[in-house]
């Protein structure tokens, strides 16, 4: 990876109203190890255990992954969920900003277990607009 275009971990964000973005079915220890990156873990109200990081993309875009232990063990997720600003998902859409993703963790677009649908992503945008 070329570090001029490596993600850079970042440990907090205020006022960022995310939404899932995808799943991806590699386990998001294994990413932040390839990318140098500390593992946070805590606890989730109603959910249980859970790890992951944050990091700004090259060109701007902030992710969060997070991994819940009961979505792996009990539910057979493979990997983390990653979330960015509702802003940005509606402003770039959902293919490009899971490519942005994937490109950023050294994934290939047969890592993703889910992705986020485009009607979805209208609605945000007829909210974004409303509000």
């Amino acid at each position: 990876m070329n570090p001029m275009h490596a993600p850079i971990q970042i440990h907090h964000s205020d006022g960022i109203d995310d939404v899932p973005v995808c799943m991806v079915n590699v386990r998001v220890a294994v990413l932040a190890q390839r990318l140098g990156f500390t593992l946070d873990a805590w606890e989730e109200d109603g959910l249980g255990a859970a790890s992951g990081f944050m990091c700004r993309l090259s060109d701007g875009l902030i992710t969060c992954s997070e991994e819940f232990a009961h979505l792996i063990e009990h539910l057979k997720a493979q990997g983390p969920i990653f979330y960015v600003p509702v802003e940005d998902l509606h402003a770039r859409g959902v293919a490009a900003t899971v490519t942005a993703i994937l490109s950023a963790m050294g994934l290939a677009e047969s890592n993703v277990d889910w992705r986020q649908s485009d009607a979805f992503v209208q609605t945000l945008g007829n909210r974004i607009k409303s509000g």
